[in-house]
């Protein structure tokens, strides 16, 4: 109830086409991310903006610059950690002198395993609030497919204007564990499965996760702000119950150059 709600982009035939897909009832903002002007008259007439248009480096910095600057609260369903990093270190002092909240990394990646982190942790602290998640194995059952904005992504990134872009070290230490003016001391190590696990007793097999940096990532990020952990390792992988299905994927993802 009460609840106003609008799609943005740049072509406002297509999003007059979406409004119709829901039913008449968002209202059409006509930005392109570009369009400073534009970017900014928009965050400023909004509470929150969600960002699903990627490449993110290409398209979302102006985004995060306005809503940073207007006190706008913003998320995204980015996976691309090094512009996460560029935008902490950029715009988070902007962003908590005004107020708003930009949260990364708020799709597929990374949130169901960023999440089951921190209810670990939650749960663990019931017995006792002294103790600390020192180590967390993921064995993820999923079957998914790469959307046409991840491949962009992964193409730009080696083609495109992003990989002409030079990395700038814009802080001391990584970004992602920045919490106020400090780095934080709550760390996690990633040490995920990098070719093919062969799982010991009942343990399941497991082979490389091409999202599993990503997600530890963002488990890092999630554990500097809310230090549920003072050092967490993190290990993620595919899961296989059997020994060929795990060495068929391996051999997969080394064709590829990814196990």
């Amino acid at each position: 109830a009460g609840l106003r709600w609008a799609v943005a982009g740049r072509s406002a035939e297509k999003l007059n086409a979406l409004k119709e897909e829901c039913g008449g009832l968002p209202e059409v903002v006509v930005a392109d991310s570009s369009d400073v002007d534009a970017v900014t008259a928009m965050v400023k007439d909004t509470k929150v903006v969600v960002s699903f248009a990627g490449p993110f480096a290409r398209y979302s910095t102006s985004v995060v610059k306005a809503c940073a600057e207007a006190g706008t609260d913003y998320c995204d369903i980015t996976g691309e950690t090094d512009w996460a990093r560029e935008m902490i270190a950029t715009y988070d002092d902007v962003a908590r002198g005004t107020g708003a909240r930009i949260v990364h990394f708020c799709g597929h990646d990374c949130v169901p395993w960023d999440l089951m982190v921190l209810m670990m942790s939650k749960k663990l602290k019931e017995g006792n609030a002294e103790e600390s998640l020192e180590h967390v194995d993921m064995y993820d059952d999923i079957k998914s497919q790469a959307s046409g904005g991840t491949i962009e992504t992964f193409m730009g990134a080696m083609y495109g204007p992003e990989s002409a872009k030079r990395k700038q070290q814009l802080l001391s230490y990584d970004p992602l564990l920045k919490c106020g003016d400090a780095k934080s001391e709550n760390v996690v190590k990633a040490n995920n499965v990098g070719g093919i696990e062969f799982g010991s007793g009942s343990a399941p097999h497991r082979t490389h996760f091409v999202m599993a940096a990503v997600n530890a990532n963002a488990i890092k990020r999630s554990n500097a702000l809310l230090g549920y952990s003072k050092k967490l390792t993190y290990c993620e992988g595919i899961a296989h119950e059997g020994a060929m299905g795990a060495i068929g994927a391996g051999v997969g993802l080394g064709f590829f150059g990814l196990g």
